[in-house]
């Protein structure tokens, strides 16, 4: 596992989980996907771990196809 900086925090983060641009999750924002198909549990930045988890929710909606309001109500079924 190569541990790499992000280009604009300078955070460590496993070079996997930066994107096209070497930035984190926390930098790069909405438009970040990761360089490679890699578990997100892999990261070593503890700060970013609900960045991530952000993003696995944005996953699962943009697969199921269900807007916020309908997940909502799903989770609470």
């Amino acid at each position: 596992m190569a541990i790499l900086a992000c280009a604009k925090c300078h955070c460590f983060e496993n070079a996997e989980l930066l994107n096209d641009r070497l930035e984190c999750i926390g930098c790069a924002g909405e438009d970040w996907t990761p360089l490679a198909r890699s578990s997100l549990a892999k990261s070593c930045a503890d700060h970013l771990k609900h960045l991530y988890a952000a993003y696995r929710l944005r996953v699962i909606r943009r697969w199921s196809g269900l807007d916020d309001t309908q997940m909502r109500l799903r989770s609470a079924a």
